[in-house]
């Protein structure tokens, strides 16, 4: 699913509910968040196929820490290129509330937020990019154990819901998306964490 089982794309409007309605809070953001640190590496698998024989296509995703902005901390998620994707970095913020795609500068915006911080089965919440277009919703429906090429790990398996678009994603605190499968046009694409490096 490229990059965006690391961080997903802009949106223009968001709602989020869970089992009770406590705010989030930092230390919410910190758990959730765990994988998030200076140095840490994920390099994903997904299958491809090149002059009609099976391959692999392997991305390389390297975090950076950037600064402090408020009450969050900026990183710099840095992709290298595989199979013909170019080489790209995007700026994410880790803040009480939550993930937020983020800018250079740490812009944080309730638009853009990616992933609520205090994630539990029964957490939901929706998007709808502010131009129109599709309205993406997700639901927490389960934690349980999850095993890749990476490892073991408890996870959160979370089902996304945008158009014709079905994908379940097996999100680890301690390894961020370690699992995805898509379903479009009647076909499903599995991508896997194959190798996870903590950072610091």
């Amino acid at each position: 699913m490229r990059f965006a089982m690391v961080v997903l794309s802009l949106w223009g409007g968001v709602c989020a509910a869970g089992a009770d309605d406590k705010p989030a809070s930092a230390a919410d953001a910190a758990k959730t968040f765990a994988y998030i640190r200076d140095g840490a590496k994920i390099v994903q698998s997904r299958p491809i196929t090149i002059d009609g024989k099976a391959a692999e296509s392997l991305t390389t995703t390297t975090m950076r820490r950037v600064k402090e902005v408020g009450k969050g901390t900026l990183f710099a998620f840095d992709r290298a290129a595989g199979s013909g994707q170019p080489a790209a970095t995007t700026y994410v913020l880790v803040a009480p509330s939550g993930l937020y795609v983020s800018d250079e500068a740490g812009g944080q915006k309730e638009e853009s937020l990616a992933m609520p911080a205090d994630l539990k089965v029964g957490t939901k919440w929706s998007v709808r990019p502010a131009a129109g277009g599709v309205e993406t919703t997700s639901v927490v429906v389960a934690e349980e154990d999850v095993t890749v090429p990476a490892g073991k790990f408890r996870a959160f398996r979370i089902t996304r819901k945008s158009g014709p678009v079905d994908t379940t994603l097996w999100f680890s605190p301690a390894a961020g998306f370690v699992k995805t499968e898509t379903t479009a046009n009647g076909q499903t694409t599995t991508a896997v964490v194959k190798e996870f490096v903590a950072g610091k």
